[in-house]
């Protein structure tokens, strides 16, 4: 039922057992990396409501942009969850994890309180990603397993692409297998892949983490257009692809602490480098927007500035936050001459 789906062979059987036997309650959450959440959600409820009906029971709710605003929240979520229904509804979220507070604030009692029976299933790559006010209402969180490598090379060699090639791009893509199969049939793509595979630097950590950076906005814009994926959710796939390099640098420092001729400093080292790669994963889903205008003299100006945390961006050097006040400072100087 749930083969075509790049999971794992558990999660598999985890889903046939509730098509058999629905999970009660309004609000589900689906957990996996990249898109895996939002197509096993999309699968489920597919199986789970009749054909005749699903044109008017499921919806498939999606950003406007790279992040859900509370218009899209209304339009998308909370208006189809109060259709007439004849059976069960159900309303796929993806990238739930990407709304600010109040936009989660404005959905909860729709969840809480849903029409008809409505069942919201919350897609996202992380449960931290959610707030607690939700995890602790839903009442099935589905933490779905990826395919084995094993599994995964076998899936693209039948696909049509050479066992070398699907290996390497599999070791290279980890479970953005949509991703490997294109780069195990593009040998560029595969090689530009490689950037997903990093070890931690020895030395030049900035040059290092610019140049990292470069390479992942790039493969990001290469894979979207080659899939004709919108332009705004570059933004997240970027995300994707970075979380993926962190787990790379993760295995690298993990198989460099592993070393028995490894010194008391550089264990030591090694740690800080740790606390530093889960302090940028947690940091990856964040958000910032500056929005300037150009002024009658043609003088761009900051209209608006948004962070979900300042302190996420101003604390990366002694001088950033004095930085930001002058700017801050200058430009409400400029609009008030």
């Amino acid at each position: 039922m749930f083969e075509s789906l790049p999971i794992s062979k558990s999660s598999r059987k985890i889903l046939a057992s509730a098509v058999s036997e629905p999970p009660s309650g309004s609000l589900f959450v689906f957990v996996a990396s990249g898109d895996i959440a939002f197509e096993t959600a999309c699968a489920y409820t597919e199986a789970v409501v009749p054909v005749a009906h699903r044109s008017s029971e499921v919806t498939i709710a999606v950003p406007s942009g790279d992040r859900w605003s509370k218009g899209d929240v209304e339009d998308r979520i909370h208006a189809p969850s109060l259709r007439a229904s004849l059976s069960t509804p159900f309303v796929v979220v993806k990238d739930a994890h990407l709304m600010e507070q109040p936009t989660y604030d404005s959905l909860l009692k729709t969840i809480e309180e849903p029409a008809n029976g409505c069942v919201f299933v919350l897609c996202t790559p992380d449960t931290s990603l959610l707030p607690k006010t939700y995890l602790s209402r839903a009442s099935w969180v589905l933490d779905i397993g990826p395919l084995d490598e094993r599994e995964a090379v076998a899936r693209l060699v039948k696909e049509g692409a050479e066992k070398a090639s699907a290996t390497k791009a599999v070791s290279l893509c980890g479970d953005l297998l949509s991703l490997a199969s294109m780069a195990s049939k593009d040998q560029n793509l595969l090689n530009s892949c490689g950037v997903l595979a990093l070890e931690l630097p020895t030395e030049k950590p900035v040059s290092f983490a610019t140049q990292a950076c470069e390479h992942i906005e790039a493969l990001a814009s290469l894979y979207t257009k080659t899939l004709r994926i919108p332009d705004a959710q570059m933004k997240a796939t970027s995300r994707q692809m970075c979380a993926r390099v962190l787990l790379s640098l993760e295995h690298s420092l993990s198989k460099r602490l592993r070393d028995t001729s490894i010194t008391p400093e550089e264990i030591e080292s090694l740690s800080r480098r740790q606390e530093r790669i889960d302090q940028a994963r947690g940091m990856l889903w964040r958000y910032a927007r500056i929005d300037m205008v150009t002024n009658e003299s043609g003088v761009p100006e900051i209209m608006e500035i948004e962070l979900t945390e300042p302190s996420l961006y101003l604390h990366l050097d002694a001088e950033a936050p004095i930085r930001a006040a002058s700017v801050l400072a200058s430009a409400a100087a400029a609009t008030h001459k």
